[in-house]
């Protein structure tokens, strides 16, 4: 039997007609449903925040009432002095509490029901009438510990499916036997229990079929029950654009392809030694004429070991790249997966360098077409169906594997992009699922009971400082894990996570084991977005993954600082001209700054110098308390420098830190240079800024991330130049200005004036775009990307530049020029690891000294220091003139411990142990 409520629409009905004659005349009773500014926190407990002028409590009376059903609440004291409240709700610590007789038992049956507080004055009638935050009472009364929410089937093939929908006041479940069947085959009804699952056992005919629920659910922000027809927040698989849930078990052979079983994942034993490539699954191959036209943009694309981009890959993880980064993979909502249905663009050839023509078409039919980044979740379990050559059901699950199974055969292992901090949709719109399921839970909601969006607008903010919706991220990331081998998690906007959140997870994968699960768990990274800012740190500042709260959590976070110091401004298209330490600040002033900058060169020297600082710290780990001179010679830790006002240094171990100088947001680095480096100014000879200059920026970019301590972090496409034609945020720029060219041959820049909101600096690209002279050949984007290898070869094969702690980091590395304090040379960088020291292990067996020394400036420097006299130094064996030519412009003399470093040039120097004589 299907338990029914059967008042439950009379009770709604009496409910809004009773309060709407009692409260006439009050701004909020004919609309109360839509707002919620009362909170039951446990069973017996409530809270509202009285109006400025209401009356004393004490001549009040206080009711809940569920449905028609008044209930007597009495005042008593505030959030703040409960200690369990005041800990779960720092937030309401002012707010007053209301205590009722309410068991648990009883407010389990009541949450399904419409609910509202009520407070009402003997001469002024209703002060305060508002619908109810339930999610409180929810955690207190209603969760659910079992790891089989969705789909499970036992070894006889039997399936099980369990919903958690606790405020339902029925669940039945459909079954189909054809994703397009419009009748169902069968109509379940569900068994509820305490801890808010419904629950049905089918029979093994079920594998294969498809599913969805009918949730008969009280929904306040219609005011009404309503009867959502809705997929399975735990769906492992799909149909065409998620309108129904695919009923398999991961471990039955048929989801596996050839070699499947074989796969086995233990990453690197260190944080440290990781090195990742962040790239968009469709980019990888929708421009490879070397793979299969239908394979190209999919999962497949990564199965073809022939193709340009494999072999590309295969060549990076030889000379020392560990992981890719897939930019989401997850059902996101934001592509049509009917390929019938989706819009190419019809982009002619030939079209002028600064045309506006492909920016045009690209408007007119972008979220029609087959791209976007897919940071718009929808179901967190199954893999995306656009990706896949056939969305319905099996083939997404078999393809992401054999995407795996590709790049483990390169030696690559898989980094999964989640975005857990928010949904495409909530509400009752139809791609909202959480929140048709469970209303107001999944949620983070305002004050008002409104659904907050500042993750990104429309969509809804995730509330993962609740119990389900954290098991629901932990269990969804497991799943990952387990079932795809995926070996490291990159969080968006980690910031709206809590530092619990990354710990129980933590704790989670810390449990999967080679043996037992095919991955070793405690080797699998996290990493993320630690921006502070939104919902969660509006309430919870001191709990948030942020970068500050972070330290010693054992998570990475990405290092703005290193990115803007390196390249100069910020991630605002306002600052796009802005110089930094490898652009030309202070040393090749470009003239058209923004006001952020100083305009004096003795101020802008000192700006170069205060930028180096905070690259030095990048370098060193980012580490909060590494001790080093800084650019006036004065002795200061990490922390002590600033960056707009926050600390420099904020990580405990440098594998906390990701250093990067690009990635998939804002401007390419080689738009970057571009926007920046010096163009057609008078006084310069010449007035622009050289190719040669600009790829000479762009291997020093790439060389401060992969030369430094800490985790680096590479943009596909930059080891090559790549570009997207000024486009400052290309996630539905479609493939013309996302194209990627693995053959080498076109760095995609000067394809048309970029789309969408970059219209607006139109007339700052137009005349870049069309400067012939911008324009990188084959021979650059081949030189560059043999540069990035050698890179990553010397970091490979050094522990000196993968150190793991603070303490390593202090008595190993040493930077010479600032020992020389306000006279060290403006733009140098002279980093000493030493392997030869007291009381410190041996880390590399060949060499006892690691030099690094970087000139980014126009002019060459003769660098004299007494800790490099009488040293044995060589050029590293990596390090030859096929990789930089200025080699042979540089030289080391011993005798008076000097170095002369070419402009623009990067020099890795070490120096040998000796070899035992036999």
């Amino acid at each position: 039997m299907r338990p029914v409520f059967q008042k439950s629409v009379l009770t709604l009905v009496l409910a809004i007609a009773f309060f709407t004659a009692s409260s006439a005349g009050t701004e909020d009773t004919m609309r109360h449903e839509h707002h919620a500014r009362a909170y039951w926190l446990d069973s017996s407990t409530l809270a509202w925040n009285p109006p400025a002028d209401a009356p004393p409590s004490a001549e009040c009376e206080f009711q809940l009432f569920v449905g028609t059903e008044p209930y007597p609440l009495v005042p008593s004291g505030n959030v703040g002095v409960k200690r369990t409240l005041a800990k779960r709700f720092p937030y309401l610590l002012n707010y007053q509490t209301l205590q009722g007789t309410i068991t648990p038992s009883a407010a389990r049956a009541m949450i399904k029901q419409p609910l509202s507080v009520v407070v009402r004055h003997p001469s002024r009638g209703t002060v305060f009438h508002s619908g109810v935050q339930t999610f409180g009472v929810i955690d207190a009364i209603a969760t659910y510990k079992g790891d089989d929410l969705g789909v499970r089937f036992s070894e006889a093939d039997i399936p099980t499916v369990k919903l958690w929908a606790p405020t339902a006041q029925s669940v039945a479940l459909w079954i189909f036997a054809d994703p397009l069947d419009a009748a169902p085959a069968e109509v379940v009804d569900m068994t509820f229990s305490d801890s808010g699952v419904w629950s049905a056992t089918g029979r093994p005919e079920w594998k294969g079929a498809y599913y969805l629920y009918e949730v008969e659910v009280y929904v306040p922000y219609t005011g009404k029950v309503e009867k959502n027809l809705v997929t399975d927040p735990y769906s492992t698989s799909l149909s065409t654009n998620a309108k129904r849930s695919f009923m398999i078990d991961l471990r039955d052979p048929l989801t596996f392809p050839t070699g499947w079983k074989s796969v086995r994942v233990q990453g690197p034993p260190n944080a440290e030694d990781i090195a990742i490539y962040e790239l968009h699954i469709r980019d990888f191959s929708a421009n490879d004429t070397t793979v299969d036209p239908e394979l190209r943009g999919k999962f497949l694309g990564f199965s073809d070991l022939k193709s340009y981009g494999m072999k590309h890959l295969r060549q990076l993880a030889a000379a020392g790249l560990t992981h890719v980064h897939l930019l989401p993979a997850f059902d996101f909502g934001s592509v049509n997966e009917d390929v019938s249905q989706q819009i190419t663009p019809q982009i002619p050839n030939g079209l002028a360098p600064d045309s506006p023509e492909a920016a045009r078409i690209i408007d007119s039919i972008k979220d029609k077409d087959a791209y976007n980044w897919g940071y718009d979740p929808v179901h967190y379990f199954s893999p995306e169906g656009s990706y896949a050559t056939d969305p319905d059901g099996l083939a997404r699950i078999v393809e992401f594997r054999e995407m795996i199974i590709g790049l483990h055969k390169t030696g690559l292992n898989a980094v999964l992009d989640t975005v857990l901090n928010h949904t495409y949709r909530g509400g009752q719109d139809e791609k909202s699922i959480l929140d048709r399921v469970v209303p107001g839970y999944y949620h983070r909601l305002d004050a008002n009971g409104k659904i907050q969006g500042t993750a990104c607008g429309d969509c809804a903010d995730t509330a993962t400082e609740r119990f389900m919706m954290e098991k629901l991220m932990i269990d969804s990331v497991v799943s990952w894990a387990k079932n795809y081998k995926v070996a490291g998690f990159r969080f968006d906007l980690m910031g709206f996570h809590t530092l619990s959140n990354l710990k129980h997870l933590r704790a989670a994968l810390n449990q999967l084991t080679l043996e037992k699960d095919g991955i070793d768990g405690s080797r699998i990274y996290l990493y993320g977005e630690g921006w502070k800012f939104g919902s969660l740190e509006a309430i919870l500042p001191n709990e948030t993954a942020n970068q500050m709260n972070l330290y010693g959590a054992g998570v990475g976070s990405f290092n703005d600082r290193f990115r803007d110091r390196a390249r100069g401004g910020g991630f605002m298209t306002e600052t796009k001209a802005d110089q930094g330490f490898i652009t030309g600040l202070y040393y090749d002033n470009n003239g058209i700054g923004s006001k952020a900058l100083p305009q004096k060169p003795r101020d802008l020297r000192g700006r170069l110098l205060q930028y180096t600082d905070a690259i030095r710290v990048g370098m060193a780990g980012n580490l909060r308390n590494f001790r080093f001179r800084n650019s006036e010679g004065k002795s200061v830790t990490g922390a002590q420098i600033d960056y707009h006002g926050s600390p420099v240094g904020y990580a405990a171990r440098p594998g906390e830190t990701i250093n990067y100088v690009s990635a998939h947001d804002n401007y390419d680095l080689w738009d970057q240079i571009a926007a920046k480096a010096a163009f057609q100014k008078p006084d310069r000879y010449p007035e622009t800024a050289s190719i040669e200059d600009r790829v000479r920026m762009q291997k020093l970019g790439l060389a401060l991330v992969a030369l430094g301590q800490g985790v680096p972090f590479f943009h596909a496409g930059s080891e090559f130049l790549r570009s997207k034609s000024g486009d400052n945020n290309s996630y539905n720029s479609g493939d013309w200005f996302n194209r990627m060219d693995f053959s080498l041959r076109d760095n995609n820049w000067g394809v048309g004036l970029p789309p969408g909101e970059n219209s607006g600096d139109a007339a700052f690209w137009a005349p870049r775009l069309r400067d012939p002279e911008l324009r990188a050949s084959a021979k650059d984007m081949e030189s560059t990307t043999r540069y990035f290898q050698a890179l990553l070869e010397i970091r490979r094969d050094s522990a000196l530049l993968r150190l793991t702690t603070t303490e390593d980091v202090q008595a190993r590395l040493r930077f010479l020029e600032t020992d020389f304090g306000k006279e060290q040379p403006p733009g140098l960088i002279v980093m000493a690891l030493q392997d030869s020291i007291r009381n410190r292990p041996k880390l590399d067996s060949s060499r006892k000294l690691l030099l690094v020394a970087i000139n980014v400036t126009r002019h060459p420097i003769s660098f004299r220091h007494s800790f490099l006299k009488d040293r044995k130094l060589r050029l590293h064996p990596n390090w030859t003139e096929e990789i930089e030519p200025r080699v042979l412009d540089s030289s080391f003399t011993p005798e008076r411990g000097t170095l002369a470093i070419p402009a623009q040039t990067v020099l890795v120097y070490e120096e040998p142990r000796l070899k035992p004589k036999r």
